[in-house]
C-alpha cells in the first residue's frame, strides 16, 4: 500500500501491520499521484515541484529523477512495466 499526500510525502506501508516500511521525501511540492509497476519492484511518483521519481520498493531511494516545465498530475506505467507516461500542466 502507498499513499501520496500535499505534504510532499509518499508512505509505504505494510498492510498487515499497519506500520509505515518507507517515508520517501525528495519532492518538494503536493504529490498529486503514485502508480505501481506492473512487477511491484518500483513506484512511480508525480509532483507539483514538476518532478517525477522512480522509486525501489526494496529500499525506499529514488532510482531515477525525470525533470519537467510544469507539475506532474498524474502517472501510470505500461503494460510491460517499461515505461511511464506522465501528465503535466505548464
Amino acid at each position: 500500500l502507498a499513499t501520496a499526500s500535499f505534504d510532499s510525502l509518499v508512505k509505504i506501508w505494510d498492510v498487515d501491520t499497519g506500520k509505515c516500511i518507507h517515508t520517501l521525501d525528495e519532492h518538494n511540492d503536493k504529490v498529486y499521484s503514485i502508480a505501481f509497476s506492473p512487477d511491484g519492484h518500483y513506484l512511480a511518483s508525480g509532483s507539483l515541484d514538476a518532478t517525477l521519481r522512480i522509486w525501489s520498493l526494496k529500499d525506499g531511494k529514488c532510482i531515477r529523477k525525470y525533470k519537467n516545465d510544469g507539475g506532474i498530475y498524474e502517472v501510470s506505467w505500461n503494460m510491460d512495466g517499461d515505461k511511464v507516461a506522465a501528465c503535466y500542466g505548464a
